[in-house]
């Protein structure tokens, strides 16, 4: 199995090394523990302070301040029609959550266009083709988990579109899923129609659930990408004017949890440094910190 490779980028430099280090490592887990195993993906993680640092082969994700497009959400292709990805930096905003989204949607469908078939939310429209966004569904901070202390988002699992519910069966990593097809509030997904190619979703926004037809959406949002991304046209119509979060990580439902685990697992860190760098120091090797 090949394995692929991911670069983290902080270009708004706003970010401290640590934190960068941090979530680069959480990312990893996720791709190598959670993510991996369920989607049979072998990938890497890894943070680099710029983007000459990147070796040649990496897929990037990237910090920025501003996408100098309001109605932009994301691009998922490079100029090489590579996997890349920008993450919008900004005050309020779950910058690891939407790290995590987009490590998981890329390494699961690294060009934006995997589509699967299965039965259409809408009904007596029949069978359709999904897009596979993994994350999409499920993305509200909500349902989102942490790992040492980080937030990731939840992804859904290959039988999310299975055509019926089945016993013993996990729709979602973390189980906020728990039968095929549920979107929860926050979360979307989106199908095309092979009888007339038509482009529809299912909105859970602002707590309401809404089947809507964005054909015309897509039409124009294609011509304003020139990555060749169906995700990307997605994004466009549905990041961020159509979709509003339902809470952020201040009202995290894991907050005061989480809150102790960052606690916990810097009180561990330090340990475990004081540790090491005892056994360095018995060793009289030095070690600058």
């Amino acid at each position: 199995m090949l394995t692929k490779l991911v670069a983290l980028v902080d270009c708004t430099k706003s970010i401290s090394p640590t934190d960068m280090s941090q979530t680069s490592a959480a990312m990893q887990k996720q791709a190598t523990r959670d993510l991996g195993p369920i989607w049979g993906i072998e990938a890497t993680v890894n943070y680099f302070p710029d983007l000459a640092s990147v070796p040649v082969g990496y897929w990037p994700i990237i910090i920025v301040e501003t996408l100098n497009d309001p109605t932009a959400g994301g691009y998922h292709t490079d100029q090489s029609h590579q996997p890349f990805s920008l993450i919008l930096r900004g005050e309020g905003t779950d910058w690891t959550l939407d790290c995590s989204h987009e490590l998981c949607e890329m390494l699961v469908d690294p060009y934006g266009n995997r589509m699967t078939p299965g039965q259409s939310l809408k009904e007596g429209q029949g069978r359709v083709s999904y897009l596979v966004e993994c994350c999409d569904p499920c993305e509200d901070p909500n349902y989102a988990y942490t790992i040492d202390g980080i937030m990731v988002s939840d992804f859904y699992t290959p039988q999310f579109l299975a055509p019926a519910v089945s016993s013993g069966v996990r729709y979602s990593f973390n189980g906020s899923i728990t039968k095929p097809l549920e979107i929860l509030p926050g979360g979307y997904i989106t199908w095309q129609d092979p009888a007339d190619n038509s482009y529809w979703q299912v909105q859970y926004f602002n707590g309401k659930r809404s089947i809507v037809d964005i054909s015309t959406q897509v039409a124009a949002s294609a011509q304003k990408t020139s990555d060749n991304s169906l995700r990307s046209c997605v994004d466009r119509i549905t990041k961020p004017t159509a979709k509003e979060r339902s809470t952020s990580f201040d009202t995290f439902r894991g907050v005061k949890e989480n809150k102790a685990k960052l606690g916990i697992h810097a009180a561990m860190r330090k340990a475990q440094k004081v540790n090491w760098s005892n056994t360095l120091k018995a060793l009289k090797i030095p070690c600058a910190d």
